[in-house]
């Protein structure tokens, strides 16, 4: 009975992943969309409509404010 039981469970484990062994192997062929129209709509929806541009001059001055901060030494593993 146990063993039957463990046999149907393989059974359903091994049809499900390759079932989705396949549908993996249709996105990357191309022919499952990844994007379908509903989540681009979705996503449109949901954006901003005129959003601002971004100051680069301001991120490149954080960036380099970031990397110039002191850092700790890492501790030893272990320890």
């Amino acid at each position: 009975m146990l063993g039957t039981l463990f046999v149907i469970l393989a059974a359903v484990v091994l049809v499900g992943g390759l079932l989705s062994r396949r549908r993996v192997q249709r996105t990357v062929e191309g022919e499952d969309p990844v994007v379908t129209d509903e989540l681009l709509r979705s996503l449109l929806q949901e954006g901003e409509e005129d959003p601002e541009p971004l100051d680069e001059d301001e991120i490149r001055k954080a960036e380099d404010e970031f990397w110039d901060e002191p850092w700790d030494d890492p501790e030893e593993w272990g320890a």
